[in-house]
């Protein structure tokens, strides 16, 4: 009597496929940094520089701004890793 041997089903093996890269997405994107700089000199309308000015940065894609203020030769900055 011939016996035959039942291949097991591929359903769950297809579901741990199409699944995994679903609730591994959040960490990959936890992973991403995004950084750079910013700098510059506050000049007045006779290309005096301004010492003490207010300068705000904004990111248009957040909305985060930071406040700083120039130093004595004008000059304002920022580094920003998000």
């Amino acid at each position: 009597m011939p016996t035959s041997i039942r291949r097991p089903s591929p359903l769950p093996l297809l579901i741990v496929i199409l699944v995994a890269p679903l609730t591994s997405a959040p960490a990959a994107l936890a992973q991403i940094r995004i950084a750079g700089a910013i700098a510059g000199t506050v000049t007045d309308s006779s290309d005096a520089v301004v010492p003490g000015a207010a300068v705000q940065m904004v990111d248009e894609l957040t909305a985060i701004g930071k406040d700083t203020v120039t130093n004595d030769s004008g000059s304002s900055g920022s580094n920003r890793t998000n």
